[in-house]
């Protein structure tokens, strides 16, 4: 017979099904407060309910069976929690009030100088984040990889970690004020597809690719395909993430084409 669960990895049997796993403290009472919470007409989530139901995956108190539980235990391993790795995210903060005798003004002791040709500054890693301070006018911050599934909660962690990083380094370094109109901008994105179906296709010829607007490759264990222009990652992101999952392009030298 078959399951009339069918693909539990689609979002909305999976989203159902992942509440109730995660919620087995006792406090799910009522099926309304579930709805709530996920967003959906309560008929649907009674629908998928009443499947799990006769699967024997819960029981009538939505508590997960010995079947149920082996089955949230392998959904929890194998499936991705993000489908996009955001990483090599530089941003560039303009400051407009700075102590003359920089970089002097800091000590050497706490910070790593930096120089070349055109700058004389200082390094330091502030919380995780890697700040360089290149010059009274300019600091660069390399923010961590941040893991999202759409290009607005990529928008958003960014934003958010900006505002943190400007209080961040006005606090650490006493004197300077940072531009209040135009906070930051991105120098640098990356935004990558993750688990990328054409990625694993490519990667098991043996190619790897990189260039100005994207890049293949395996470097976190996983197949990736990933936008790497920032004029145009944010932007592009989503269609990449869907073209992705239907095996709707193909792949030609510095560009990616619909079939």
């Amino acid at each position: 017979m078959k399951s009339k669960v069918g693909n539990i990895f689609r979002k909305t049997p999976y989203s159902v099904y992942m509440y109730i796993s995660t919620h087995q403290d006792g406090s799910l009472t009522f099926q309304t407060q579930i709805a709530r919470e996920l967003k959906m007409p309560i008929s649907t989530l009674n629908y998928w309910i009443t499947n799990f139901k006769q699967e024997g995956l819960i029981d009538k108190h939505l508590k997960l069976t010995n079947k149920g539980l082996k089955l949230f235990k392998f959904m929890w391993d194998t499936y991705d929690k993000s489908k996009l790795r955001t990483h090599n995210i530089q941003v560039i903060f303009q400051v407009v009030k700075c102590p003359s005798s920089f970089p002097d003004c800091f000590s050497k002791e706490i910070y790593q100088p930096l120089s070349n040709k055109k700058y004389k500054g200082i390094k330091t890693i502030l919380n995780g984040f890697t700040c360089m301070f290149y010059s009274p006018k300019k600091i660069v911050c390399v923010l961590p990889d941040i893991y999202a599934d759409t290009d607005e909660e990529i928008s958003s962690q960014i934003q958010l970690t900006i505002n943190l990083l400007r209080s961040i380094l006005e606090d650490e370094f006493a004197g300077i004020k940072i531009e209040d109109y135009t906070l930051a901008r991105i120098q640098t994105i990356h935004i990558a597809v993750l688990n990328s179906i054409k990625a694993k296709a490519y990667l098991l010829k043996g190619f790897t690719e990189e260039n100005k607007e994207f890049a293949i490759d395996n470097s976190h264990g996983k197949s990736e395909i990933e936008l790497t222009n920032p004029d145009n990652a944010l932007r592009d992101i989503m269609d990449l993430l869907k073209l992705d999952k239907d095996g709707r392009f193909k792949l030609s030298k510095e560009k990616i084409k619909r079939f």
